[in-house]
């Protein structure tokens, strides 16, 4: 029998002061469930580990003394976790009630889910998108694209209120649990017999990608995933990889490209790539036609696109593997 009903795990790399604050939430927050909880830490510089021995003794700390990646530390914590679920949760979220409780006592109620996530918020209290559908090859390489012959058309159109970047879209919350595809890996909550039946997460994958092959690997296996609005987890985005988010978005495409590789083999991976291709064209469209319209050119909207346009180009040709410097 496992000693507790709840292992909480979290992958830490420089977030110090976010991990603080989770940690205390945590601890504040989460009432009627027995739980560890292990933190990982990817080899921080910020005495991220100190900060754990002196105020949060309680914790299981693991200290690598390279950064292994995301899906490699979780591995740690869940070979040696003792409990009927396990939980992936990021440093840079907090439980805005008793979340933890309530998934538990749902999945507890519906033993063909082996996953479930919450409803996720932004710091300011809106609605933030909590799940996602599963990845196919040809609606994949459209995402770099479609956007952008929207805009192109908007151009066109002599759309004078045309701005560059793509806003946020306000995520509808659901009044009942339902079954989803996957649930973002920010808090993501596996039951112990499905970790037996799946196994591990993915050593191959540095970070991304990771909880949707984990999710589906666990649909191939039979689970179901569902998410459970009545348990709700502020999130801050990117937190950890927003200071070096060009190198990050980089490994996250190489990710996909694993991914796509793994689970739909070469037509999969050569979809993506064309993509990619495809929406570098564009971009560089997009620069050429904005060029004309003078209070775009003010706003450096061009200029952004011709970036754009490099970039995508960059990770169309992308070949050899990219990992951050403390990684290598």
């Amino acid at each position: 029998m496992e000693k507790y009903d709840l292992t909480i795990a979290i992958v830490n790399y420089n977030t110090r002061d976010l991990l603080e604050s989770c940690l205390a939430t945590i601890f504040s927050q989460t009432k009627g469930v027995s739980f560890q909880i292990i933190v990982v830490d990817n080899a921080s510089r910020d005495d991220s580990v100190a900060m754990l021995n002196e105020h949060f003794p309680q914790v299981n700390v693991i200290q690598n003394e390279k950064n292994v990646g995301f899906p490699s530390a979780v591995n740690q914590a869940m070979i040696i976790a003792d409990s009927r679920y396990f939980l992936l949760f990021n440093s840079d979220a907090k439980p805005l009630n008793n979340a933890f409780e309530v998934m538990i006592n749902y999945m507890d109620q519906h033993p063909k889910a082996g996953i479930c996530g919450p409803q996720l918020y932004y710091p300011d209290g809106a609605p933030q998108k909590s799940h996602y559908r599963f990845r196919f090859p040809r609606g994949r390489a459209t995402w770099e694209v479609i956007p952008r012959i929207n805009k192109l058309k908007a151009l066109l159109q002599g759309n004078t209120d045309y701005e560059y970047h793509f806003n946020r879209k306000p995520a509808i919350v659901p009044n009942e649990p339902q079954v989803i595809q996957w649930p973002r890996g920010v808090c993501f909550m596996i039951r112990s017999k499905c970790i037996e039946d799946v196994g591990l997460m993915d050593p191959n994958i540095f970070i991304y990608a990771d909880e949707v092959d984990y999710a589906w690997r666990a649909r191939k296996r039979g689970w179901e995933r569902h998410l459970v609005p009545d348990a709700k987890v502020s999130h801050e985005e990117g937190a950890s990889t927003k200071k070096n988010a060009s190198l990050m978005n980089i490994i996250h495409v190489q990710s996909d490209y694993y991914y796509f590789y793994k689970h739909f083999g070469i037509r999969g991976w050569l979809y993506l790539r064309i993509g990619y291709f495809a929406g570098s064209l564009m971009a560089l469209l997009l620069g050429v036609v904005s060029s004309f319209y003078g209070r775009l050119r003010a706003e450096g909207v061009p200029r952004q696109h011709f970036t754009d346009f490099r970039d995508l180009l960059m990770l169309s040709t992308l070949t050899s593997k990219v990992l951050p410097p403390d990684a290598r």
